[in-house]
């Protein structure tokens, strides 16, 4: 395996890729989330992953893949199984024939609750390639049922002093979870059209959602509560629901100054990452040989070793490693 100077995985002597941000000649790519695609000349992902990620970019040619159906070829079967962090996101098993090792990739992972598929678990392997973005033990998640309390307490304060409710989450994956939240809380949500395009799509493929998706149409409206990506609230758009308060929904809001860098009213926990404990509960059901984490602080590699396990972070320029 190698991580050359262009994001992405590959394993040469399988002639595989993995999340390339480069166009290649076949690539899989764990999830629609922009900063895992390339429009390949053939991807092989989940219909639901392919659906989304057609929505940002070209697919000139695909191979639909459910989870648990092996892909055969020659030196390799390849697996999909649920990652839990969007819609259609997979983790991928490829099992080597020559020499009978298992590499498991999980790309963006979320262990547990899924509101919109199977739940990710964590898969027994030999070779463990594995998101670390929260890999620090400052990174310990509430329970949800907390976070979804407190934005919908958030919500409420909001409206009753008169001003919009303004929800900044990315347009897929959170956007649509806070979308659920909001609407089964009995909120009237109106949602950015980055939103509305992939919802739409997650409707097309079966999710349910318990209420109505409405678009926004950059006007205020009195008790309607606003959803749209972090990027777009600086827009000379929003000054139409003056006065609104913002309220961000990320992991990173574990860390109090997190609404003050991110220059929002409030920032709440509620995250599709697994946090420090969902980490370390992976390695240990996983049990790889070795581990190789990827995004996030060292910290998490570093803790493997000192339980002495074979573990180091992957960089830009990593040599090859098999």
């Amino acid at each position: 395996m190698q991580t050359p100077i262009e994001p992405g995985i590959f394993l040469p002597s399988l002639e595989l890729w993995l999340d390339s941000r480069r166009v290649k000649p076949e690539g899989f790519i764990s999830h629609a989330h922009s900063d895992h695609l390339a429009s390949h000349h053939h991807v092989l992902a989940t219909a639901e992953t392919i659906a989304l990620a057609a929505q940002r970019m070209k697919i000139k040619q695909a191979m639909p893949l459910s989870y648990g159906e092996p892909l055969e070829r020659d030196d390799y079967t390849l697996t999909l199984y649920p990652a839990g962090h969007c819609l259609g996101a997979a983790q991928v098993a490829i099992d080597v024939h020559a020499s009978g090792e298992r590499i498991v990739y999980t790309g963006d992972l979320h262990l547990g609750h899924d509101l919109f598929g199977r739940p990710a678990t964590p898969l027994a392997c030999d070779t463990l390639i594995i998101d670390a973005t929260f890999g620090h033990p400052a990174y310990v998640f509430p329970a949800r049922a907390s976070v979804i309390d407190d934005v919908c307490a958030w919500v409420r304060e909001t409206l009753r002093n008169g001003e919009v409710p303004v929800v900044l989450a990315y347009s897929l994956g959170k956007g649509q979870e806070a979308l659920h939240i909001l609407l089964e809380a009995g909120f009237n949500v109106q949602v950015h059209e980055s939103t509305y395009a992939m919802t739409a799509v997650y409707l097309q493929m079966g999710a349910k959602f318990p209420g109505r998706l409405q678009r926004w149409r950059g006007k205020r409206e009195e008790g309607t509560v606003v959803l749209m990506p972090p990027h777009v609230r600086n827009r000379r758009e929003t000054f139409a629901l003056e006065p609104f308060r913002t309220l961000l929904l990320s992991g990173w809001a574990i860390d109090p100054s997190c609404k003050y860098r991110m220059r929002v009213d409030e920032a709440l926990p509620l995250s599709d990452h697994c946090d420090w404990i969902q980490l370390n509960e992976y390695v240990e059901r996983a049990q790889p040989q070795r581990i190789f984490t990827m995004f996030g602080p060292q910290h998490f590699s570093a803790h493997l070793r000192d339980k002495g396990m074979d573990a180091w972070p992957l960089e830009a320029h990593q040599a090859a490693l098999f």
